[in-house]
């Protein structure tokens, strides 16, 4: 499979099988970091959880990607995506933005405008 095919198997199952961990989001401190294995059992998490959890994937099966915080038009609060790089370039992709979307019924691209997002950190 090539690694666009990679990069949206990996991105249907997390934004399919993990939940946004809302009283989570509500207690979170600000040297909070974290934890793959711990998200993973858990199956929720907060947009830094989702953004490292699909980080820790792709580049498993050596797609390259970054772990990125910053805002977003998207979003009113600082917020953590991710960039992968498909077919020569970087892509912006927002992994739990994408699971609220399809809870919702809502439609989305998994492919984000990369002028609707300002990053502070990339990882």
């Amino acid at each position: 499979t090539s690694d666009k095919e990679k990069v949206k198997a990996i991105h249907n199952y997390v934004i399919s099988n993990f939940s946004y961990d809302y009283q989570k989001a509500k207690t979170i401190t600000s040297d909070y970091l974290p934890d793959i294995d711990a998200t993973y059992a858990s199956g929720k998490g907060i947009c830094y959880d989702y953004s490292s959890l699909f980080a820790g994937m792709l580049r498993s099966v050596g797609i390259p990607a970054k772990l990125v915080k910053g805002y977003t038009s998207n979003i009113s609060t600082y917020h953590a995506w991710n960039e992968v790089f498909i077919d020569g370039s970087w892509v912006v992709i927002d992994p739990s933005y994408d699971s609220q979307m399809t809870r919702f019924g809502s439609t989305y691209n998994m492919e984000k405008p990369a002028s609707q997002y300002s990053k502070v950190y990339e990882y």
